[in-house]
């Protein structure tokens, strides 16, 4: 008994110093571009937008009618850390190693890594709700837990169509464990998820296919080679070498329950293995698949599940310790070992550490008669949160964070004085699309702040010669595609696009 206390007294003590910590990183850690990005899709309400479906742009809505800070947004983060852990705790062989196999997932580097608030957040948030009804369906087969499942598995896919991967999870789990009852799974996951897909097809049908485009698409010209052995790592980073231990002493037991959480797991994770051989694979991705793996090692000895619970704190102490660190010393740690070299690292740095001070200077910089825009969507979503400043985006040509081209319209800056904030590369090259330009450079805590000052921005220069080939590589969905409507093209260029390319166009368009 005096044994069993005080394994209790040492997961309190463990989780409420997680906790702890939790919380330092949830108000601590640097607002980065992708966050400010999906807190912009929530104050632009819609049912999709350009990158990804549009989960994160409605819960951010949601939570913007109590508290508009990008803080209170995080706290969705952590309920979904709080929501994974109840999940493994209900679904475990027993309530006594659920509590422990729940722990070891509380510290562990994917409960840790959970801070910003991102469409990967609401992807685990909703899948793991999937995942638990996917659980009490094996368990009494209704129809209504089939059901559910699938119907939260769409709204995982309406965070991210990563979430399709849970589905193939679904399948090779009762291939592999349960075969019989997989034809009647399949209908009830249909019908609970159809809604979601329909949804989704629908607003890309009438949006030029933006996230059909973007996704399979587009963003496979900036993926590089494979890299196998930074998968790996990721994993390993993720799980720990001990959890991996155990995962394959649990593959041992072949044990029925314990084997269909496993396959769970291995046919999310096997199948980004394969990819990983052609294509990065990021760290991100792999949070809601390693869930299962935490369920299945519930089935391991109670004893083994102590010795395990205590490594694991020290590697999420180590871990979350050492982000700790980094975020609290950040400015130190850049100056001492030169971190960040370059003007783009170090801009960078800036608007996402310092973004009020660097909007400040800034603003000191730019003339009266002179509207700031800037080149990226890093920049103008943190500033627009973070110094309530909506500045139109130019001559971002890049796949990523294409939503600045439903929320600007260009043409009503046709011959205005524009004062460009360049992060990186030469400024004079912006020039040919003014009346007149001068550079104006300021030195800044250590870097270089670069303002090209433009007279009389040329608009139908810029149509022709960069919006043109945006729409060309973005918004020119194939043939295949059922022809729908296009805002950007009936905007720009009514008359239609004949040239489809996809060129790519990852870096500043050279001018």
């Amino acid at each position: 008994m005096n044994q069993f206390r005080r394994s209790e007294k040492f997961l309190l003590f463990g989780a409420i110093l997680i906790l702890i910590l939790k919380i330092f990183l949830l108000f601590g850690f640097p607002f980065t571009g992708d966050e400010a990005y999906f807190v912009q899709w929530g104050h632009d309400l819609s049912a999709g937008y350009y990158d990804h479906t549009p989960m994160v742009g409605w819960i951010n809505h949601l939570m913007s009618q109590g508290i508009d800070d990008f803080r209170f947004f995080r706290l969705f983060s952590l309920a979904t850390t709080l929501a994974v852990a109840f999940f493994i705790y209900k679904a475990a062989s027993d309530p006594g190693r659920g509590k422990i196999a729940a722990f070891i997932w509380w510290v562990s580097p994917s409960s840790l890594f959970l801070v910003p608030m991102l469409n990967d957040t609401c992807l685990v948030f909703f899948g793991v709700i999937s995942y638990y009804f996917f659980d009490r369906w094996k368990k009494d087969e209704r129809h209504l837990w089939g059901v559910l499942c699938g119907f939260f598995l769409g709204l995982s896919f309406l965070s991210k169509y990563l979430a399709v991967v849970i589905g193939v999870g679904y399948v090779v789990s009762l291939l592999m464990a349960h075969r019989r009852r997989l034809p009647g799974f399949l209908l009830l996951l249909t019908a609970g998820v159809l809604p979601s897909v329909v949804l989704n097809l629908l607003w890309n049908h009438q949006n030029c296919w933006n996230n059909i485009m973007f996704n399979l698409l587009n963003r496979q010209i900036t993926q590089g080679e494979g890299r196998p052995d930074l998968y790996i790592v990721s994993l390993m980073l993720l799980l720990s070498p001990w959890m991996v231990v155990a995962i394959i002493k649990v593959w041992s037991l072949r044990a029925k329950m314990s084997m269909s959480w496993l396959w769970l797991a291995f046919a999310p994770l096997g199948l980004f293995a394969v990819m990983s051989l052609k294509r990065v694979v990021g760290i991100h991705w792999l949070l809601v698949f390693v869930i299962p793996s935490y369920v299945a090692i519930s089935y391991l000895p109670y004893s083994y599940l102590k010795r395990l619970s205590k490594l694991s704190m020290i590697y999420g102490l180590i871990l979350g310790g050492a982000a700790f660190f980094v975020t609290k010393y950040a400015d130190e740690l850049i100056e001492r070992y030169n971190l960040a070299t370059t003007q783009l690292q170090r801009n960078a740095y800036l608007y996402s550490v310092h973004p009020q001070e660097l909007c400040q200077a800034l603003d000191s910089m730019v003339p009266g008669g002179f509207e700031l825009v800037v080149t990226g969507y890093p920049p103008s979503a943190i500033f627009e949160h973070v110094c309530h400043k909506k500045l139109t985006t130019l001559f971002a040509t890049g796949v990523y964070g294409r939503q600045c081209d439903t929320r600007n319209d260009i043409a009503p800056l046709a011959g205005k004085d524009l004062a460009l904030y360049i992060d990186s590369g030469v400024a004079d090259r912006y020039g040919a699309f003014f009346d007149s330009f001068e550079v104006v450079n300021k030195s800044y805590q250590g870097t270089q702040l670069t303002l090209v000052l433009g007279k009389g921005f040329h608009f139908e220069k810029y149509r022709d010669e960069v919006l043109r080939v945006i729409a060309e590589s973005y918004y020119s969905p194939p043939s295949w595609l059922p022809k729908g409507r296009c805002g950007f093209i009936d905007r720009y260029f009514p008359d239609g696009i004949d040239k489809v390319s996809h060129p790519e166009l990852d870096q500043p368009l050279e001018l």
